[in-house]
């Protein structure tokens, strides 16, 4: 049996893990290291993938994919060990990112950043500053993570996502301001779940009910009609004046459009 003692440091222990688990990992690169990497697991779908499959697609050394992955983690985008693979919220972000849509990116990002706990430091700092210019931003993150080491790629790189979010919004003052209530979503779900409805991938559907099952009606385009005609006359050399006026007579009767 385990002594008092043993159990205790046992117990802190798995409450140092716990912590350790909900504690963000800054990313080791800029942001397009992070994006190859999603497109990467994106193609790769719900299949497991290595850190040898993830550097092969994205040709990066197996190194930045590596240092890369606490970050993925950290916010639960991809899960597993030495094999891993997306998580739901991590699907949905990499296949915005690999159909290359602004909108749905943003969204994902922040739908990330605002339900995973390891963001809360960052944003409970966020929420109390409310503006700060960008060198004192980066020194509170720093102080909110506790970081022990500078990490100013980390830092600049989490900045760059924030403001993609639209969770930081950079002001006319060069200011960086936290704007949480703000949507970067003009419609709901918006492309990526009309996607994946066409592609069979996993997801949120819009419900049957709410799908238009009308016909679609082609416009139809009304042209008026142009009306031209070309009337050749033959008359005899031996003909009378008579004759030749009876003529023009009968196409004045008959024929309106001669008429002035």
């Amino acid at each position: 049996m385990k002594s008092i003692r043993q159990r205790k440091e046992a117990d802190l222990k798995g409450t140092e893990k716990m912590t350790e688990d909900k504690k963000l990992s800054l990313p080791a690169s800029g942001y397009q290291i992070i994006e190859k990497m999603l497109r990467a697991y994106s193609v790769a779908a719900d299949k497991e993938s290595s850190l040898d499959d993830i550097s092969k697609s994205t040709g990066l050394e197996r190194t930045h994919a590596s240092k890369n992955h606490p970050f993925l983690r950290s916010l639960r985008i991809v899960v597993g060990g030495k094999l891993k693979k997306l998580t739901p919220s991590g699907s949905n972000l990499a296949l915005a990112i690999n159909l290359e849509i602004e909108q749905d990116i943003a969204r994902e990002w922040k739908r990330v950043f605002l339900t995973e706990p390891a963001m809360k430091p960052v944003l409970d700092m966020l929420r109390v500053q409310k503006k700060l210019e960008l060198k004192e931003l980066r020194k509170q993150i720093s102080k909110s993570l506790r970081l022990t080491k500078a990490n100013l790629t980390g830092i600049n790189t989490l900045i760059e996502i924030l403001e993609k979010s639209s969770i930081l919004v950079k002001r006319d003052d060069g200011k960086l301001e936290f704007v949480e209530g703000e949507s970067s979503d003009p419609t709901p779900e918006m492309k990526i779940d009309a996607v994946k409805s066409v592609t069979g991938k996993k997801g949120l559907k819009e419900p049957e009910s709410q799908r238009d099952h009308s016909p679609t009606v082609e416009p139809v385009q009304v042209v008026n009609p142009a009306l031209h005609i070309d009337i050749q006359i033959h008359i005899s050399a031996d003909a009378t004046n008579e004759q030749i006026d009876q003529i023009f007579k009968s196409m004045a009767d008959h024929l309106p459009l001669y008429r002035k």
